[in-house]
């Protein structure tokens, strides 16, 4: 069997090099046939993922939320795609949460030499895909707006300043969205989609199946047309508690969903796995079921 392992020399503090050697000794006992790369550049990782994913059986990665973007935008439309499996080494490591994979080099990679392989659902929006968390509004810029040399210094707690800073600046937008079983038309604080259990290291639904084929909506709707204390305080309660927690609140729509169409007479941030991906007045959501073939726990 042959693996391509694409290592983030960015992520972590470059700590993955340093495990280099070991990385290659233990994927020897498995495969026959290894090709180890490097990302040079933001969107590096799409580029490797698209050339040599066809020709590999599993395609291995060190990196955050962001270089697993890269990863799936890379592989998803090929016609052979590999196995995914990934150590994280980001500041946050939503998606490998949801896999039971740990962070720690060695024991994550001795996880992926073991476990099985599982199809997941993931989705796309206007030509790009998104894996575990597509949203916009209040605190979605943070985690492409933090400087890296911040999040090495100081991890998910850069997210935090920078979200305060947002709180200041951002104005609620008018949206108009639908559902195939819902129309709704107003100021959003924060709008989220989600196919995860935890999101920016908090967990929002420990119950969530990634495979279920359903995704989940959450809409917070603005009481003004800025962002007041009462909005803050029902968006903690979604972080520290969870889904379960903003459900009966009538400022919050929470729904499961395959598919839905947004629109703006302003321009969308879109925020896919912690990355800026377009910024649009208008964009159709789809779910994409049992798309990507992962190693899971």
């Amino acid at each position: 069997m042959k693996c391509v392992f694409i290592a983030n020399p960015k992520s972590g503090k470059g700590k993955i090099l340093r495990y280099k050697d070991y990385i290659l000794n233990k994927l020897s006992e498995k495969f026959s046939d290894i090709i180890w790369l490097e990302t040079e550049y933001a969107g590096h990782a799409t580029i490797l993922a698209r050339q040599y994913g066809s020709e590999c059986d599993y395609l291995l990665f060190s990196g955050g939320d962001g270089t697993l973007n890269e990863i799936v935008n890379g592989v998803i439309e090929l016609e052979q795609k590999p196995v995914i499996g990934q150590i994280p080494s980001g500041t946050v490591n939503d998606f490998s949460r949801s896999l039971g994979i740990k962070k720690n080099i060695k024991k994550s990679l001795k996880q992926l030499l073991s476990l099985n392989t599982k199809k997941i659902d993931i989705f796309t929006a206007n030509g790009k895909y998104g894996v575990y968390i597509c949203g916009f509004g209040v605190f979605t810029k943070t985690s492409y707006d933090t400087g890296q040399d911040k999040k090495k210094h100081f991890g998910w707690l850069s997210y935090f300043f920078n979200g305060i800073k947002e709180i200041k600046t951002y104005s609620p937008q008018t949206i108009v969205f639908k559902t195939k079983d819902y129309t709704f038309e107003d100021k959003v604080a924060l709008f989220l989609v989600i196919n995860s259990k935890s999101v920016g290291g908090f967990k929002f639904n420990k119950t969530a199946k990634l495979d279920d084929e359903k995704l989940d909506l959450i809409v917070f709707k603005a009481k003004k047309s800025k962002i007041c204390f009462s909005d803050l305080i029902r968006i903690a309660k979604l972080f520290l508690f969870g889904i379960k927690a903003v459900k009966k609140s009538r400022y919050v729509y929470v729904s499961q969903i395959e598919e839905l169409a947004c629109s703006s007479s302003s321009e969308i941030s879109l925020n896919f796995d912690g990355e800026h991906i377009a910024s649009e007045n208008h964009f159709e959501l789809k779910i994409c079921k049992g798309a990507l073939n992962v190693l899971a726990k």
